[in-house]
């Protein structure tokens, strides 16, 4: 069950709560903010700056940090647009906890003077000092010192973090079969599709070339140590169920995994309707969009094209920590 098919699996998850139908629509949200006032001054927008589009991972030099892991619409526009739909979101978020209305409302004031704080901080910093900025998960706990829940719960997270690399995922993920190593089918979320994922191992090696060259040198240079063993459909997110997804199973030796999620890449919601995008691709558009955008990306992130479909490249490696 592939594309269209899955659209009563997206339509289910979408209608869980007004907050998850606010995920799964960022088309909507689109069409209403370009009627909206703006300041004018444009930003690499992140296109779905909702709540749940944050989130904790590790960093290329294996540090835990906080920050947007959603990239699928980004595309320039105002900063408004980002803003706003994110105060939205914690709004809703928060009706979905139970939480009362001044609570409510004194979170979406919080987070609207915590970004005017942090862009006037950034106003007065260096390019490069702007370049490196991130939030650590010290800078986070340093931030909730005085909360002791918040501080548990966040040395909580820390370490089901250790726990969630491919290390750790590969066994629960896959079984050996005749000596090959598969990954196991747990419908509807993952699962082998013969006919998608026949069509996919005939252009692989095409994608694959295409992948890589979009890779820094030394980091195409570690990917090429590792040998591909299986790929299956997966069913990703809210907004982006039908979308065409994989997740590949690599390995360098029987111990050291390799986990890579290809996804499509359509056009953004944020791209005027008769606009032309500056990007080559919509692979490219989110890439670059990430790399901007992000303070610290996978070193395994690129993209490719193979017929109508052009993909984004998310890794996840065999010593990297993900969590949130």
């Amino acid at each position: 069950m592939t594309g269209k098919g899955l659209i009563p699996l997206q339509y289910q998850r979408m209608a869980v709560s007004p907050f998850t139908f606010f995920r799964g629509s960022a088309i909507i949200q689109a069409r209403d903010l370009v009627t909206t006032n703006v300041s004018g001054i444009i930003v690499q927008a992140c296109g779905g700056c909702h709540l749940a589009n944050f989130g904790g991972f590790a960093s290329p030099e294996r540090r835990l940090v906080f920050d947007i892991n959603d990239f699928d619409e980004t595309f320039p526009g105002p900063w408004e647009w980002d803003l706003k739909p994110l105060c939205a979101s914690l709004m809703l978020a928060s009706r979905d906890c139970k939480f009362s209305k001044s609570n409510a409302n004194a979170a979406v004031r919080a987070a609207a003077g915590e970004y005017r704080k942090r862009m006037a901080e950034f106003a007065e910093m260096t390019v490069l000092e702007r370049y490196y900025a991130s939030v650590t998960l010290e800078a986070v706990q340093h931030r909730f010192r005085n909360d002791p829940d918040m501080s548990a719960r966040l040395l909580k997270k820390e370490k089901q973090s250790h726990s969630r690399t491919s290390d750790g995922v590969v066994p629960k993920l896959t079984v050996v079969v005749d000596g090959q190593h598969k990954i196991k089918d747990d419908p509807p979320a993952l699962y082998h599709y013969q006919s998608f994922t026949r069509d996919f191992e005939k252009h692989r090696q095409t994608f694959i070339e295409q992948y890589k060259q979009s890779l820094q040198a030394d980091r195409r240079l570690l990917y090429e140590v590792y040998q591909h063993q299986d790929s299956v459909v997966k069913v990703v997110g809210v907004g982006s169920v039908g979308t065409r997804c994989f997740v590949s199973l690599l390995l360098a030796d029987e111990d050291d995994p390799l986990i890579l999620q290809f996804k499509e890449a359509g056009r953004s919601v944020l791209e005027p309707p008769g606009g032309k995008s500056r990007y080559e691709n919509q692979g490219y558009r989110v890439v670059a969009g990430q790399r901007q955008m992000q303070a610290a990306s996978d070193i395994f992130l690129g993209w490719s094209t193979r017929w109508t479909l052009v993909t984004a490249v998310i890794a996840l490696s065999a010593k990297q920590i993900r969590h949130g």
